[in-house]
């Protein structure tokens, strides 16, 4: 996952250029993992973690905020885990 978000950009813009460069649902299924916690900062499954303007090495819950801001942006799937409708 070669392309690098620009960090002049916000994270609802970050986020959104990061789901058409890898798709909707791989943004998605990160976010959650980072929310359960199954994912980390600099986790190589994923994009870089700028890309939901976050950083590497920052206490471990800022990944959370960062999978939470990032489904705020991209809003989950009706069958998302998250979902309790």
């Amino acid at each position: 996952m070669d392309a690098i978000p620009d960090r002049r950009l916000g994270p609802a813009a970050n986020a959104r250029k990061a789901a058409e460069l890898f798709g909707r649902d791989v943004l998605i299924d990160w976010c959650e993992a980072l929310l359960r916690g199954d994912a980390l900062d600099d986790d190589p499954r994923y994009p870089d973690i700028a890309w939901l303007c976050g950083t590497i090495g920052w206490p471990s819950h800022w990944a959370r905020v960062w999978g939470a801001r990032g489904l705020l942006h991209l809003g989950p799937p009706a069958n998302s885990v998250f979902c309790t409708r």
